[in-house]
């Protein structure tokens, strides 16, 4: 197979369209040959690569692929009025993404949540604490070690680009430094799940995005910060799989502590998402 570039203005005169012809360093048809055994009906498979690097945001380009020439059989002819397929190219360009509302947002699942109790005035321990609004409130992990397993149901289906956590406060006259911020935290996004509860751990979940050593959260004194996702994820449902916290000398249970320097718990304040509920791209 081979680009046409001639077949751009015939698609443009057919169809009222002022598309331009797709640059040569944006696509790459060096493996677009296939064969077709002799007797089958079914030939293998062609691939056409297509790259955005270096093309314009937003523009509109068509590529016209025609079969160049055939090899092997004398008899076979192009039938030049079907011989060609077009690839329309045009470069999207995320949005930046905005803070979602999680007001009716509800935790499905979590293997390990403390008893609540009070501390200054305010609760820690349930899970729910995560979703409240209130930076004071967190959930703490209960008697299940690490790492602990969070499904979080958004009510609908919505882009995910940035995950936001708030580390919570410490206590005493250390009251102005983050405890227990997240080091090592992993992430997997579904449309459905099988159910709540336990069964929410399992359905069309993506493969999780590991993040490890979460400098962003290294010094004690950063609260909210987020984490940039490497992908962009339609979905309704966050498994959160936390394994473990960022630790100092003076963050206590020196006990906890495992052979990576990972402070074996889990202390969030607040869970936020950014993202978009319409399109993604400008």
């Amino acid at each position: 197979f081979k680009a046409d570039p001639t077949k751009v203005d015939e698609y443009n005169a057919e169809n009222g369209t002022d598309y331009e012809m797709a640059p040569a360093e944006c696509y790459d048809l060096s493996a677009a040959t296939v064969m077709l055994p002799r007797y089958n009906t079914v030939s293998s498979t062609a691939k056409v690569t297509v790259s955005t690097d270096g093309i314009p945001d937003a523009q509109t380009y068509l590529l016209p692929i025609v079969i160049d020439r055939i090899e092997g059989d004398d008899a076979a002819r192009i039938d030049e009025e079907k011989n060609v397929v077009y690839v329309l190219i045009k470069k999207y360009v995320l949005k930046e993404p905005v803070l979602l509302d999680r007001s009716d947002w509800e935790v499905i699942y979590c293997n390990s949540e403390a008893n609540e109790s009070m501390y200054n005035g305010y609760p820690y321990g349930p899970v729910d604490l995560m979703l409240d609004d209130e930076p004071n409130t967190w959930w703490n992990y209960g008697s299940v070690s690490a790492p602990f397993y969070i499904v979080i149901d958004l009510k609908k289906q919505m882009y995910v680009k940035k995950i936001i956590f708030t580390a919570r406060h410490d206590t005493g006259e250390n009251s102005h430094l983050s405890r227990g911020a997240p080091k090592n935290v992993d992430f997997a996004f579904a449309t459905t799940v099988n159910g709540t509860g336990e069964a929410a751990m399992e359905g069309d979940y993506s493969d999780f995005e590991v993040f490890t050593n979460l400098e962003q959260f290294r010094s004690r004194l950063v609260f909210r910060e987020e984490i940039t996702l490497g992908g962009l994820y339609n979905c309704r449902y966050i498994k959160i799989r936390y394994n473990g916290a960022w630790t100092r000398d003076n963050s206590g249970a020196p006990d906890y502590l495992s052979t990576n320097g990972t402070y074996n718990v889990g202390m969030v304040a607040e869970f936020e998402a950014a993202g978009y509920t319409d399109s993604p791209y400008e």
